[in-house]
This record gives structure tokens, C-alpha cells and sequence, in this order.
């Protein structure tokens, strides 16, 4: 009688198995990364933020703690201003950090994928970096590893010829490139 009744059981959860082929599928997606431009804003005097790869004035933007709260691995942050220098702590790790031409800031990351330090930007980069970018005249102190250090001049850049950038490192770097136009 017992193998009769564990061979029925057996038979229906077989049957519900093939009759319900959705019943044990699980459909996942992974949200996409974001980018949050911070800009200071001189009229408000603080720093601010919106998603997207560049600033609109006419559009909304928040204060920094909600862009802290939604932060996750593998988002960009795009930092655009120099007065007052920017401190900025995250415990993630960035796919990009940029800092546009002109900017300062002091960042400190689980790590990035790629940094770009741009023209008459100064920065220190706390974190290990896979891929480091310093075009021109940018400054920068990586304190921790680079991977890839690229160092670049742009043809528009006044004597292209040399490179101007400014960069210290007190990690190890793995590779260095170094390019004039």
C-alpha cells in the first residue's frame, strides 16, 4: 500500500511538472547602470545632481544624499565644478568617474573601471583603477593601484607636442601609455 501510494504521488507532481511548464521558470533582468552629473551651482552655493550624461538648467535636481542612497556597482558619476573643491565617498564600485574640464575633486570608490581626469582638472582618486585617463594639463593623485595609465595630449591643447599633465601614484602601475597629438 505504501508503494502505491508513493508511486501516485510521484505521477502527480510529475503531471504538474509537465502540465505547468511556467511554474519553475523565473524571469530576471538586471537593472541598467545610471549616470548622475554633479554640478555645483554657484546661484544655490551646493553641490547637486541629475541622472544623465550631461547637465540641463531647465531640468530638475537633487540633493546628493538621494544619488548616495540609489548608488550601485557599475554606475558613472560625472563631476562638473571646482569651487569648493568636491569630496565625494562611496562604498561602490563605478564602471566610469569622469571629471570634467575644470573640476577638483577628491574621490574615493570600491574601485573604477575607467577614470577620466579631462583638461585643467585636478583630482585625487581613492580606489583601485582598472583603465586611468589624464588628457593635457589635468592633475591627479591615484593612492591606490592603476591598472592602465593613459596619459594623452589633444591637438587643440596648446604645444601639443609635450605632455602637461601632473600625476602621482601611490599605488603600483601596471602600464603606462603616454601620448602626444
Amino acid at each position: 500500500m505504501k508503494k502505491i501510494k508513493k508511486l501516485v504521488s510521484l505521477l502527480m507532481v510529475t503531471a504538474l511538472c509537465v502540465l505547468l511548464p511556467n511554474i519553475n521558470t523565473m524571469t530576471v533582468s538586471a537593472e541598467e547602470p545610471v549616470t548622475y552629473y554633479v554640478k555645483y551651482l554657484s546661484k544655490d552655493n551646493q553641490w547637486r545632481y541629475m541622472t544623465g550624461s550631461t547637465w540641463n538648467d531647465s531640468g530638475s535636481h537633487r540633493d546628493l544624499y538621494y544619488m548616495q542612497e540609489a548608488l550601485k556597482d557599475g554606475d558613472s558619476i560625472i563631476i562638473d565644478g571646482a569651487n569648493p573643491g568636491f569630496i565625494l565617498k562611496v562604498s561602490v564600485r563605478l564602471k566610469n568617474l569622469t571629471l570634467l574640464h575644470g573640476s577638483q575633486a577628491v574621490v574615493t570608490a570600491n574601485g573604477y573601471d575607467e577614470c577620466y581626469i579631462l583638461r585643467d582638472s585636478v583630482g585625487a582618486i581613492n580606489g583601485d583603477v582598472t583603465n586611468a585617463y589624464v588628457y593635457d594639463n589635468g592633475c591627479c593623485t591615484f593612492n591606490n593601484n592603476v591598472n592602465t595609465l593613459n596619459v594623452q595630449t589633444s591637438a587643440s591643447y596648446p604645444n601639443n607636442t609635450l605632455l602637461h599633465a601632473n600625476i602621482t601614484a601611490n599605488g603600483t602601475v601596471t602600464h603606462l601609455i603616454a601620448k602626444d597629438a
